[in-house]
């Protein structure tokens, strides 16, 4: 029986899923393995050869331990600055019923617009996000049904092609042809919509020095943004002001409680902190006064400012929060909550913490995608042969 290979891609880490689908499709782990990577810088390849030594030495391992060689790979990419662009169009209908042929001009127009406007760079996804007939909008596509004018949205999904490229080069390097490609975010999104059964929602990722936010609007991905600061700026300002080393921030940024002035034990930060560094009376108020100012101005300019996300807001008022950061401060988490409901009062938001159990589940998601697919993808394989429009519409009409 054949063995399936899923290979995610991150800074930190080369993981590693083998397993076999039964009749049903459902995907049985033969064997997991997740190694320390080296020669990758925002998801991209930077060193080929440090790269390619590690995955091929796991490769290795993994053939010997299954009696297996492996031919095909699907990757799991963490790029950052990949692209989410929406582009609608439409057909006038003058009455007329809606037919496939309608919605084959529709894609082939669009596709048209992101050829010919991003051509240095590749679809990754496509997603099926709105689609209205007369200004009614439908879950499906409404088929059959007559009407004046339809409106059809798709998300698009693009990395450029020379950060593919690389790609390509490491697992041609390891004998491998890629069967496909998935963004890490469109699978954390998945296992949102399976787990939390939401299928509209913001997810805002708070990492130590690298932050996004990304919404989802009926199960398609249609919204994202980077962002080049995370969690341990605010340790950073705290040294600043302060006057602090950072290593004494350390020290006790992770177990002090400084949210309210009630549960206060002290008024200055404990001589204990001060390892490497001179002692000086601060303020613990203080300390809470820099940490908010700089949290409120993280939130504004992910969220409740962040004039990209006019548009969408209305649609949305879930909002999944994650930090990477295992060992911050409970008490700055709880600043992050408290600036996103002060932003609007109507969200409902949910914190989640990333743990050790999390390492493999992206793999896990995708095994089921790439054999069952998702109900919002138009272009569920990007390595197949076919062309652009029959990929869309193998999707579409199967």
């Amino acid at each position: 029986m054949s063995k399936d290979l899923i290979v995610e891609i991150n800074d930190d880490s080369f993981v590693f899923i083998v397993g076999e689908y039964d009749e049903s499709l459902n995907f049985k782990i033969l064997s997991k393995l997740k190694k320390k990577a080296s020669g990758i810088q925002d998801g991209k390849v930077i060193d080929l050869e440090k790269s390619y030594t590690i995955i091929k030495k796991c490769l290795d391992d993994l053939e010997e331990e299954l009696s297996f060689v492996f031919k095909n790979v699907n990757l799991i990419i963490n790029f950052n600055d990949y692209e989410c662009i929406n582009v609608t169009g439409f057909k006038r209908l003058n009455g007329d019923q809606l037919l496939k042929d309608d919605i084959f001009f529709i894609l082939n127009n669009l596709k048209r617009q992101i050829s010919e406007n991003e051509n240095n760079k590749s679809i990754i996804h496509l997603f099926n996000t709105r689609y209205s007939l007369d200004d009614n909008e439908y879950a499906n596509l409404p088929i059959g049904l007559s009407g004046n004018f339809y409106n059809h949205q798709i998300s698009f999904l693009l990395s450029k092609n020379k950060h593919l490229e690389n790609i390509r080069l490491l697992m041609n390097k390891c004998n491998l042809v890629i069967n496909r490609i998935n963004i890490k975010n469109f699978l954390e999104g998945i296992n949102i919509i399976n787990k939390e059964k939401e299928e509209t929602f913001f997810k805002i990722y708070i990492g130590k020095s690298k932050s996004y936010i990304l919404s989802f609007y009926k199960s398609s991905l249609c919204f994202y943004q980077n962002f080049n600061f995370g969690s341990d700026i605010v340790k950073s300002d705290i040294s600043k002001v302060c006057t602090l080393k950072l290593s004494t921030v350390e020290n006790f940024f992770s177990v002090l409680h400084f949210m309210k002035k009630d549960n206060f034990d002290q008024e200055y930060l404990d001589k204990k902190f001060f390892i490497d560094d001179k002692f000086r009376k601060v303020s613990l108020e203080l300390i809470r006064d820099v940490s908010k100012a700089r949290i409120e101005e993280i939130v504004s300019i992910i969220f409740s400012k962040n004039i990209n996300l006019e548009n969408i807001k209305a649609d949305i008022n879930k909002i999944f929060l994650f930090f990477c950061d295992r060992n911050l401060n409970k008490d700055i988490e709880k600043l992050f909550e408290d600036c996103l409901i002060k932003s609007n009062q109507e969200l409902k938001l949910k914190t989640n913490n990333l743990t050790q159990n999390d390492d493999f589940q992206e793999c896990i998601v995708s095994a089921e995608l790439n054999k069952k697919g998702w109900t919002k993808e138009a272009l569920p394989v990007i390595q197949s042969e076919k062309s652009f429009i029959s990929r869309i519409f193998s999707r579409f009409f199967e």
